[in-house]
């Protein structure tokens, strides 16, 4: 088994700015974590640190950009960053596709702890593009339907399947993508004059989001 450790020039979070993961003898490899250059030494450090950095970068095969995982006696919660971008999407029953710009995401998956798993709920919440990823950084409302401004909960039905691997769960961030927008709990902006969903498809169609209309919440990421 070989450990791989990136360092970019323009991290996601300078906190933990390495990304490592490491690659069986037979190709396989784990999905990239974040850490901090602490907790990198604390690693190497450790008379066994083959076997710490094995049980921490393979067993727990995460999903890319993973930026807190929570376990308790009956559930586990993973956090991860969606960096952001433009989404191709479709809006009740109109059959043409919206590219429409989404904000930095931080999506939250609550799922079972038994393997396999089953995803109980999944939250999504909106961060500024530039805010240093830490238990302090502020929470925006996500700014589209489909998600509960309150709970912060997606109001989608999630396939009825197990899923063995934790990493999977990117996969079900790109089903509520791709599930139709419609306009269940409205937009949730501000600084901006539409009055629905369909009235900002047809103004910012094709535009990056403008961080400016996201709605403040009195929450943080620690909180999250």
């Amino acid at each position: 088994m070989k450990w791989f450790l990136e360092l970019n020039d323009n991290p996601i979070d300078y906190r933990r700015p390495f990304i490592a993961y490491t690659e069986e003898d037979n190709g396989i490899k784990s999905s990239k974590r974040m850490y901090a250059i602490s907790e990198i030494i604390r690693i190497l450090e450790k008379q066994n640190y083959e076997q710490e950095s094995i049980k921490q970068l393979s067993s727990d095969v995460l999903p890319v950009n993973t930026i807190k995982k929570v376990q308790t006696p009956n559930w586990t919660y993973i956090t991860m960053l969606v960096e952001k971008k433009c989404w191709d999407i479709k809006y009740q029953t109109v059959s043409q596709n919206y590219y429409i710009g989404f904000p930095r995401l931080a999506v939250q998956f609550k799922i079972t702890n038994t393997h396999p798993f089953k995803i109980i709920s999944m939250r999504v919440v909106a961060l500024k593009e530039k805010d240093i990823i830490s238990n302090d950084t502020k929470l925006y409302a996500f700014p589209f339907p489909n998600v509960d401004q309150t709970s912060c909960k997606v109001c989608i039905t999630f396939p009825q399947e197990s899923y063995t691997e934790q990493r999977e769960l990117e996969k079900v961030f790109k089903y509520f993508i791709s599930a139709p927008f419609n306009e269940d709990y409205s937009i949730k902006m501000q600084n901006i004059n539409v009055q629905n969903f369909a009235s900002y498809l047809s103004t910012y169609e094709n535009m990056e989001f403008d961080d400016n209309h996201l709605k403040p919440m009195e929450q943080t990421l620690y909180m999250f």
